[in-house]
């Protein structure tokens, strides 16, 4: 489905399916490690997908040279991509929520309930205290950064939904450069025809009537740069 955002055709977005090769990929959190200094250590395990692997990458989207990675986001901000299933963080004592997902080599997050990771983390005293999430978040995962001319002619927009089904009826809405539209599905999207500059980004979740849904992260901003080389 193909959705324009301007009169002129200029900036179109674009649903694409996913392939199914990761359908039965798992991320499995084996434990955690904290020492007295704050910092923690994720230990993963992951099935049915490698680290390291190249994606087949049937849009030519920018990706990474290293391979297939995990992005680990703690509360919202910009994700980290880790290549090794140990990964180390330095965390506040409360107040964390951390979301982990598997991803392609070209950043897209696997979207199967056993690809992620998402709970609530905190100190007391020392005691590692880890909460599921039971209700519906929001989490941004792409544009981020600054994207060559060449790498910037289809760009990949993806998010992060943990406990989808408890949101039964809603509406996506997206902003890039203040042009708003709805989609009409939790996907991967691929955006065309930006130019030279900073853009920016807004995921916002509504319900049926186009009121806001109260749950975190919502909404969802961020800018990011095409360059002119």
């Amino acid at each position: 489905m193909m959705y324009i955002l301007d009169c002129d055709g200029q900036i179109t977005l674009e649903k694409f399916n996913s392939d199914t090769l990761f359908a039965n990929a798992k991320l499995e959190l084996t434990n955690i490690e904290l020492d007295s200094t704050n910092n923690y250590s994720f230990n993963f395990k992951t099935s049915n997908f490698r680290l390291g692997e190249k994606t087949n990458n049937p849009y030519q989207l920018a990706a990474s040279k290293k391979g297939q990675h995990i992005h680990f986001i703690i509360n919202n901000n910009p994700y980290s991509a880790h290549y090794s299933p140990v990964i180390n963080k330095k965390l506040a004592e409360s107040n964390n929520v951390i979301l982990a997902f598997l991803a392609r080599s070209f950043h897209e997050s696997v979207k199967n309930n056993d690809a992620f990771y998402a709970a609530r983390i905190s100190n007391n005293h020392n005691q590692l205290i880890q909460t599921k999430i039971e209700d519906a978040v929001l989490f941004y995962s792409r544009p981020k950064g600054t994207y060559s001319l060449e790498d910037s002619k289809k760009i990949l927009l993806d998010f992060y939904i943990v406990n989808e089904q408890l949101l039964p009826e809603y509406n996506i809405n997206v902003s890039i450069d203040n042009q708003t539209f709805n989609v009409d599905t939790w996907s991967p999207f691929v955006i065309e025809g930006l130019k030279a500059g900073t853009h920016k980004i807004k995921i916002e979740i509504t319900n049926q009537h186009g009121e806001k849904i109260d749950m975190p992260f919502n909404s969802s901003e961020r800018t990011f740069v095409v360059t002119d080389w």
